[in-house]
């Protein structure tokens, strides 16, 4: 019996990716290209059958928008399309769009730029099946089962994280950090004892790199009465944090990151709320029935 013909996207701003995916695939599958995440509206509302699998790169170019806007127009365009990451995952400031992706949009697999065509058969024959892939990486940037919570939640685990990581990708002052976050000194101070340790964990999984001892539990400086020591160490952890937000510019810089992560910190707020509601209520009953018990006695 012959062979499905898969009908593939291959999003990239480099069309020699699609060229080399037409031709790995030997005329057996039809292969169409889209150069950004514009293209890619154009290209699907064009199309009046789904594609069956796309091939998203995370980095269209400067002033484009990056593969996380794209995989959110294919979440939203064409939901039974599968989608493959078709990128680097050498480039240190790709770890991040990487893990946001495998976050947020679950993607199937993750195939190298540098992959040769068997590879490439190989990852659209799986997924035609619906069988992993025999290669790749995906599985170092699929969050972890619940309830350990994924790297890229931990790094931006609310709103005020966004902003921080923002101002710090300009400013190295605490200052100068607060005004353009707008946030206070707590929250900026609160931050720079948190990150640390969760940066560490990013760059020893990803780059081998070992993780640096956890910082003081002692409270974040002030100027009229904590130690220098303290003081130093509060420093290096705002250099090392402002150090990572750079190379990670182009991600923590993405409008695209508002849009996704917004419904998680409203969710977090509202379960907060709530809890914070019952908490009240169960304070009330208490209190009556102490009240009750007094005037029993």
């Amino acid at each position: 019996m012959e062979a499905r013909k898969v009908k593939l996207l291959v999003v990239d701003d480099y069309v020699g990716a699609e060229l080399a995916f037409a031709r790995a695939m030997q005329d057996r599958h039809e292969v169409v290209g889209a150069r950004d995440s514009e293209d890619l509206r154009e290209v699907l509302s064009s199309s009046p059958v789904p594609f069956d699998l796309a091939l998203v790169d995370m980095d269209f170019g400067p002033g484009k928008p990056t593969g996380l806007t794209a995989l959110q127009v294919l979440a939203t365009a064409s939901p039974s399309t599968r989608t493959v990451i078709h990128s680097s995952d050498a480039d240190e400031n790709r770890v991040l769009f990487l893990l946001a992706a495998f976050y947020f949009f679950a993607p199937f697999a993750l195939l190298s730029k540098s992959a040769g065509e068997d590879e490439m058969r190989s990852v659209v024959d799986a997924a035609d099946r619906g069988v992993s892939p025999a290669f790749g990486n995906a599985a170092s940037y699929r969050p972890p089962m619940p309830p350990a919570p994924p790297l890229i939640v931990q790094l931006v685990s609310e709103d005020n994280d966004l902003r921080i990581w923002r101002a710090l990708t300009r400013f190295n002052k605490r200052e100068e950090v607060m005004t353009v976050a707008h946030v206070g000194r707590r929250t900026v101070d609160d931050f720079t004892r948190e990150k640390p340790p969760i940066v560490d964990q990013v760059e020893a999984r990803f780059f081998g790199r070992e993780p640096l001892p956890p910082p003081p539990a002692y409270p974040p400086p002030t100027q009229e009465d904590d130690p220098k020591t303290s003081q130093r160490t509060w420093k290096a952890n705002l250099a090392k944090l402002g150090a990572f937000a750079l190379i990670h510019e182009r991600f923590f810089n993405d409008a695209q990151l508002d849009s996704l992560f917004t419904p998680r910190w409203e969710m977090k707020r509202a379960k907060k709320e709530r809890q914070a509601s019952e908490a009240s209520i169960f304070g009330r009953v208490m209190r009556a029935g102490h009240r009750r018990t007094g005037h029993a006695s």
